[in-house]
């Protein structure tokens, strides 16, 4: 953690937990976008039938934590969601960079489950993803896990801008 400068070594010993800056998060959900839209538009190229099915159940059972108000199982679930879609790429190397980058992602997803509406439509933006790749649409998901990252760092953003988040 300390080598991704998401902790650092105090003077007398022991560690403190990095700040961010708003900057900080628009710089890790650039590089995210990144990754993952490409992950995602290698995805729809190679996915399977199988692995649609396993997505959609991710998918139904992220509905169904949220409507239980399990939240941490909701937020669970929705990382599942994502790294089952990019180990799906067929890009080891690709997989491995995002896994790189998870810690600072993750501190993040919390965000969403809290900001009025952004779950829902985060689960929303999955169940697209899945049609497109039904249709075998690499160029649509593509678009559509970059339009939900984004829509994801605005509310993150703005849960900084009105205080309920600390960067």
């Amino acid at each position: 953690m300390e080598r991704d400068d998401l902790v650092s070594r105090l003077p007398k010993g022991g560690f403190a937990v990095r700040e961010f800056t708003k900057e900080d998060v628009e710089e890790i959900f650039g590089i995210r976008i990144a990754l993952e839209s490409y992950a995602a538009y290698l995805a729809a190229i190679h996915i399977t039938e199988e692995k649609i099915s396993t997505l959609e159940k991710k998918a139904t059972e992220s509905v169904n934590a949220l409507e239980k108000g399990e939240d941490e199982k909701a937020v669970q679930l929705h990382t599942e969601f994502h790294d089952f879609l990019y180990k799906s790429c067929k890009s080891k190397k690709l997989t491995e960079m995002i896994n790189n980058f998870r810690d600072y992602f993750y501190r993040y997803r919390s965000a969403l489950l809290h900001a009025p509406g952004g779950f829902k439509t985060s689960i929303s933006g999955h169940h697209q993803m899945i049609d497109a790749m039904k249709k075998k649409n690499p160029k649509l998901v593509e678009k559509l896990v970059r339009s939900h990252l984004e829509r994801g760092m605005e509310i993150v953003l703005k849960e900084i801008d009105e205080g309920r988040l600390v960067p």
